[in-house]
């Protein structure tokens, strides 16, 4: 059972506990972080996030050993927004997210981070956490 705190500040000590007792049970997650992809066609400082992106989940959809995939904040972001500190991913960029993620076989757990905007990440990937209460959430294997 995994449970994540929606607090991106935390979300890095908590994969650290998570990846911790899944060595030991010899269960093996994969942990992404900080993808920012984007809307189609764009770039974010000159960088093609959403290219990087793409070679990341293609390794994963190859993954034998991995049972889900776990990205820790920033799955998302826009170039719509040029205040990078209040920048926060389009509906756009996370029907890109799905995209991309066509023919994942692995479950797709998501934590928000500053540039993601929880409630269009909900939208977009609907009832991945069994339970969510308090901030935080719970998935089980089965």
């Amino acid at each position: 059972m995994i449970f994540i705190e929606q607090d991106y500040r935390r979300a890095t000590c908590l994969a650290e506990k998570i990846l911790r007792n899944f060595m030991i049970d010899r269960r093996y997650i994969a942990v992404i972080t900080d993808q920012h992809i984007i809307e189609p066609g764009s770039l974010l400082y000159g960088l093609d996030t959403n290219a990087s992106a793409a070679r990341v989940f293609e390794a994963l959809k190859a993954e034998p050993l991995a049972e889900l995939v776990l990205s820790l904040g920033d799955l998302g972001d826009t170039t719509r927004n040029p205040n990078r500190e209040t920048a926060t991913a389009s509906k756009d960029s996370y029907q890109h997210v799905k995209h991309l993620t066509e023919g994942l076989t692995l479950p797709l757990l998501t934590v928000a981070g500053n540039h993601d905007d929880p409630k269009l990440m909900e939208a977009a990937f609907p009832n991945q956490w069994e339970s969510q209460k308090n901030g935080v959430c719970r998935y089980s294997f089965h």
